[in-house]
């Protein structure tokens, strides 16, 4: 992110302008719900990038942090939310509350109307807990039992997003939306958490009413955000190298063999565009390479126009994020997903855009999964294992059936 450098001349007016109020860093209130709340800070305003839009298809979302709130404030806060008589008030210190809006501006005032949903972080006896809230019809908000769950940290910006996209209506996210974090002063000005709350993320992902965010985990700064950055964009960007192709620059996708081993690069004037990548940066740390390109682009095709469509594609894109939560990544396991790689894209490939004879999901690529699967059972995770359960039986059942079947049993699945 670039830093905003003042000129002599701007210091100057800076400084002239401080002179004629309380103090620079002092605002006196703000307004939530039509309730002016105090605060001591102004609000800190960010946004994620233009190719985290690009690659979710959004034009704005902007992230509004107010921090250093009193628990007075926290409170009024909270009573102008959900009334005087809301149990969460009892429960402990109030530590942040996120307000999830389709506000197109980063301004406040934090409406009702344009808030969809919220959650409220409390210190308890136990720990953190999490508290979810939807709007009703009556605009009034919901407590939704199954959201109230023990924390292990802090939320992070892939469960924010998660939590902020899980209730919006309809099938696309909405292009332009604003969260708003309201930070009590117990906590310190710290950037979200990287550790993952495991079962907050699998409730969501396996309510299938509530994942409509599973189009933007991982894309906040870690190995697949990075990932993507360098691809995913059709005529430009970069494949993996981004000293060869800056963002923005025309070019194709060749392999190449470099100092640190195989990979792909973008070389400009090539005439074609950029749609493949390098497997993300943790395989790179490990010193992996591979000569197989994993195609973004397909891969979000066959999860937004296939997968999406039916209730068991909906359910095997839970399981997919939430593998991730559990993915092994000693060095046998990484050659596992790098051998794999292809051949699924090839099974993508022929559901996508195949023959309705072609085979699907071969002998040798349910033998390579199955093998994935096996490798994971020593997680003690009883959801994880049960969704195990799942993937292996739809592995026997669809094996070697050919693309009219394999979609039909597939949609079919229970």
């Amino acid at each position: 992110m670039k830093r905003n450098h003042f000129k002599p001349l701007n210091v100057l007016l800076f400084v002239f302008l401080c002179a004629l109020v309380e103090s620079c860093n002092k605002q006196t209130d703000f307004t939530v719900f039509d309730k002016n709340i105090a605060i001591s800070n102004a609000p800190i305003y960010s946004a994620h990038d233009k190719r985290f839009l690009q690659v979710t298809n959004l034009k704005t979302l902007d992230y509004v942090l107010v921090h250093n709130l009193s628990d007075s404030a926290m409170l009024s806060t909270t009573q102008a939310v959900l009334g005087k008589n809301s149990k969460i008030l009892q429960a402990g210190k109030l530590i942040s509350i996120y307000f999830y809006t389709t506000n197109t501006s980063r301004k406040i005032p934090i409406s009702r109307d344009l808030t969809h949903a919220l959650s409220i972080i409390g210190k308890e006896e136990n720990g953190l807990n999490h508290y979810y809230f939807e709007k009703q019809a009556d605009n009034t908000f919901k407590h939704i039992q199954t959201l109230h769950i023990k924390l292990d940290n802090l939320l992070s910006m892939d469960e924010v997003r998660m939590l902020h996209f899980a209730s919006t209506t309809g099938t696309q996210l909405p292009e332009k939306s604003t969260v708003f974090e309201l930070r009590s002063s117990q906590i310190t000005l710290v950037p979200p958490s990287t550790m993952t709350n495991t079962s907050l993320m699998k409730t969501i992902l396996l309510d299938l009413d509530r994942n409509k965010g599973y189009q933007t985990i991982g894309l906040y700064g870690d190995e697949l955000y990075r990932a993507l950055r360098k691809d995913d964009a059709p005529g430009k960007g970069n494949c993996g190298n981004a000293e060869n192709c800056p963002p923005g620059g025309e070019g194709t996708c060749v392999p190449v063999s470099t100092s640190d081993g195989a990979g792909y690069q973008c070389i400009k004037g090539g005439g074609g565009g950029c749609v493949t990548a390098e497997l993300p940066i943790v395989i790179h740390r490990m010193n992996f390479r591979t000569r197989t390109p994993i195609n973004f682009v397909a891969i979000h095709s066959f999860r937004d126009k296939f997968l999406s469509k039916s209730l068991a594609g909906k359910k095997y894109i839970s399981y997919m994020y939430i593998f991730s939560q559990f993915a092994k990544r000693d060095i046998n396991s990484i050659n596992k997903y790098i051998a794999i790689i292809q051949p699924l894209q090839e099974s993508i490939t022929k559901i996508m855009s195949g023959n309705h004879t072609d085979i699907v999901l071969t002998k040798e690529l349910s033998r390579q999964a199955k093998e994935i699967i096996r490798s994971h059972r020593e997680v003690k995770d009883k959801d994880f294992q049960n969704i195990l359960n799942i993937m292996e039986k739809d592995i026997d059942r669809l094996t070697g059936l050919n693309k009219t079947r394999f979609i039909s049993e597939f949609e079919n699945t229970k």
